[in-house]
Order: C-alpha cells, then sequence, then structure tokens
C-alpha cells in the first residue's frame, strides 16, 4: 500500500492501474488481522491529512476510500458482521464484555509492570530470545531475562539458530537490528533531497510506517509491526537516490554508511532467511512422522494412552492433526489422556511424537498390546 503511495506521489497523478493497486492492498491489508484494519486507518489518514496540506484535490481519494469500505464491509462478513451478530461489535475477541487476552501470557518475562515504550526499547536493543512470562511454557524453557547489547554483537552460545523461531520476542528483527535502526536514525539528518516532491514523499512514508507502527500497543513484538522493517530500506534507497548532490568527501563518507547499512541489512535478513528455511525444511519431514507411526501401530495395538506436555494441554492446533486420527483408528474410547510426568518420557513405554508446528515440543504415545 505504501509503495503504491509512493508511486503515486512521484509521478503526481493516479491512474486507473494505480487506483485499482490501491484499492487491493487496502483490502488484503484490512483483511489481514484486526490489526491490519488499524494500520489501514492510520495510512489512510495520514494521507488524507497530506493532500488537504498540500491542497489537493481529495475526491478521487473520498470515492476510493468509499470504495474500500464497502469491499471490506462485503468481504469481511466473517468475522466482522459474524461478530456484531454474536458478540454485538465486529472487533471481538480483541474488545468488548467477552474480550479474550491473546497477549499478556505472551509478553516476556521482566516486562509486566513496565511501560509499552520502555518494552519497545528494551526489545530493540537486547539480545534476541525468547521468552514469556507465562508459567506453563516457562517449563518449557522459555523464563529468560532479556539482556541489553551492545549493537552489531551477537552472543553465538545463547543466540545461534534462535531465528527458527518465527515469532521471537525479544530482538525479533534479527541480530543486528539495533545498530542498523540506529545508523539509520543518524542519517536522517544528512539526508539531501533534489527536489520537494521527493522530500514531501520521503517524510510522508516515514510518518506512515513509524505511526503504523507505534500505534500498536505491542509494537516491542516484531511479529506485530512488520512495516518496521521498511524504515531503514526507505532511509537507504533514498539516501542512494540524492548521494550524488554533495561534495566528493561528504559524498565518500554518506556511501559507506549507506552502504554499510544495506550490508548489514542483507546479512541480517538472510541470516534470519537461513534458519528459518532450515527449521521448515526439518519441520516438512517431521510432520509426516505421527501419521507414519499410527499406522505401523494401528494393527497391533487397540488402545493408546497418550500424554501431553502441559503448555500445549488444550491447543486447538493438537485438535486438528494427530488427535482426530488417532480418534479414527481406534475409536474415542480408546484414546486415553494420562498425566505428564517428565520422568517416563523418552522410555520403552512412553515414545516421543511431534503433533505440533514446534518441533521442540512433542506429544507422547504410551501404548499396550492387544
Amino acid at each position: 500500500l505504501i509503495l503504491i503511495i509512493i508511486k503515486i506521489e512521484f509521478q503526481q497523478n493516479a491512474d486507473k492501474t494505480d487506483l485499482f493497486m490501491f484499492v487491493c492492498s487496502s483490502l488484503m491489508l484490512a483483511m489481514t488481522k484486526f490489526t491490519g484494519c488499524m494500520y489501514l486507518f492510520v495510512i489512510c489518514f495520514i494521507y488524507l491529512i497530506y493532500l488537504l496540506i498540500l491542497k489537493r484535490n481529495i475526491k478521487k481519494y473520498i470515492k476510493t476510500v468509499l470504495v474500500i469500505g464497502g469491499l471490506i464491509a462485503v468481504t469481511g462478513v466473517n468475522p466482522f458482521f459474524t461478530n456484531i451478530r454474536d458478540f454485538g461489535h465486529p472487533f471481538h475477541p480483541l474488545f468488548g464484555k467477552n474480550k479474550i487476552d491473546i497477549v499478556n501470557h505472551c509478553v516476556p518475562y521482566g516486562f509486566e509492570n513496565i511501560s509499552n515504550t520502555e518494552k519497545f526499547l528494551r526489545s530493540t536493543f537486547s539480545e534476541s530470545v525468547n521468552s514469556t512470562n507465562d508459567k506453563v511454557l516457562q517449563i518449557e524453557g522459555m523464563k529468560i531475562v532479556p539482556t541489553l547489547k551492545i549493537p552489531f554483537t551477537i552472543n553465538i552460545k545463547s543466540q545461534y539458530n534462535l531465528f527458527q523461531c518465527p515469532e521471537m520476542r525479544i530482538g525479533g528483527f534479527g541480530y543486528f537490528w539495533s545498530g542498523i535502526l540506529l545508523l539509520s536514525l543518524l542519517y536522517l539528518p544528512f539526508l539531501r533531497f533534489r527536489n520537494k516532491n521527493e522530500k514531501y514523499v520521503f517524510w510522508l512514508i516515514t510518518l506512515m510506517v513509524l505511526a503504523a507502527t507505534f500505534s500498536n500497543p505491542h509494537c516491542w513484538w516484531a511479529r506485530y509491526v512488520p512495516q518496521f522493517w521498511l524504515f531503514p530500506v526507505f532511509v537507504i534507497l533514498f539516501g542512494l537516490l540524492q548521494a550524488d548532490y554533495a561534495d566528493k568527501l561528504s559524498k565518500g563518507l554518506k556511501l559507506f554508511l549507506l552502504y554499510f547499512i544495506s550490508f548489514a541489512f542483507i546479512i541480517n535478513s538472510l541470516i534470519i532467511l537461513v534458519q528459518n528455511t532450515q527449521f521448515n525444511t526439518h519441520l516438512t519431514k517431521l510432520l509426516k512422522a505421527p501419521y507414519d507411526y499410527i499406522d505401523s501401530i494401528k494393527k497391533t495395538h487397540d488402545k493408546v494412552y497418550m500424554m501431553t506436555r502441559p503448555a500445549w494441554k488444550n491447543m486447538i492446533i493438537a485438535d486438528e492433526t494427530i488427535i482426530p486420527h488417532l480418534e479414527e483408528f481406534y475409536g474415542k474410547e480408546n484414546i486415553i489422556d494420562v498425566p505428564y510426568d517428565e520422568n517416563k518420557i523418552n522410555t520403552k513405554e512412553y515414545l516421543p511424537i511431534q503433533y505440533t508446528y514446534i518441533v521442540h515440543l512433542p506429544c507422547y504415545f504410551f501404548k499396550i498390546d492387544k
């Protein structure tokens, strides 16, 4: 959506293709998550103020926004109208009398009683870790106190392969993100623009990215504010555009800094990409294992005693994968859930089987012969 706005502003006009892309990208943003609706409102509101300040004709823009609103109403029957019918407002479970807290149990250990601003700063400038204050998840080794670090440094022993996890809570934008962010901020005063329009566009999209980021009270968690990645990207791109408009000395220093930020950004992204790709490749193979296991034992055993780790006892993901297959093969009466016992796992009786999308959290099956 922001890229479409950049295109429109650089050409100073919006043709039918631009408007179509503007509508489509807005619709996709709104339908992604509830936060998408909030981000769409923030971006559209800022753009409206921008157009009014520059005294542009806003009739076409208003019509486009109304079309977007109508399409959201049509395509968002579920969940928006379903929520209105069942709960009296469109934003269940985030708001209202029957709201469900889906974030507080995921807040990192040590973040419970500090402000949102401090959470953001600590998350940005700490070592990348996956920490939580949830007492059950802490059993799985996630009771970790975030530790501040020097930008561009990595603690190899404690941080190796951390980004196999897709929802890193602390330092979720990567090992080098704090340094990249600081250098991008330091470069802002040195930006020079070829014309006023270029300057206006840069600050418009920067304001959009930052406003959409900080409008979310949980901006400390990278998964909720992926748009924040765009800030250093725009600094780099606009910096390179105006690099020729400087004397040789300052041009050399600016290019060195821009190339360094770019290099760090690429390496940071590649590390996350490689670690996450390795994880998903390995996980793809593991996902088939439970089904093969069930096939191998279904002919020789008539009952299965199932032990699940406490953290995932009530997760819907379990009900959608292995449990229905067990019930199909053995019948519901033959699936017996037993209390979790750390001392019995990985014994001859309890066989570890991965049944969730998290590799280190298996379900344990205990089987008895006919």
